[in-house]
């Protein structure tokens, strides 16, 4: 995404120094580092434009100094950590049904936050091609 966002600037004619991503903990942002901080306005407008932010409510932007920075926030967080686990449960019930194992159930287990997977499934009934020595 920052080469996304360092495009979308100089294809509206501002120049950048660079653009990087940075994750540390939970947090995740973008910064764009512009050569002219007084095109700070121009070059956020133009990368808005370019780029689909999707739902607001997941990021948010400031600046500091010839630095432009998109943040994910809280919300955009757990929506994404939603999503992913939605998205491994899935997965793991298709690769569970491919094989033939009936009554397996994956389930989301603990508190909302920690999305820990489940699965239950009676052993007796596991096809033999999917076991393991």
């Amino acid at each position: 995404m920052p080469s996304l966002r360092k495009n979308a600037a100089k294809d509206a004619g501002i120049q950048t120094k660079g653009a990087r991503a940075e994750a540390t903990g939970s947090s995740y942002r973008v910064i764009l580092e512009l050569a002219d901080p007084a095109k700070a306005e121009e070059a956020k407008a133009a990368v808005q434009k370019k780029v689909e932010f999707g739902d607001t409510s997941v990021w948010s932007y400031t600046t500091s100094g010839d630095q432009l920075i998109w943040s994910i926030t809280g919300a955009g967080q757990r929506s994404l950590s939603d999503n992913a686990t939605t998205q491994a449960m899935n997965i793991i019930e298709s690769r569970i049904n491919a094989l033939g194992i009936s009554e397996a159930v994956p389930q989301t287990h603990g508190a909302q936050s920690s999305h820990q997977i489940l699965l239950q499934m009676p052993v007796s009934r596991i096809p033999s091609a999917s076991r393991t020595s």
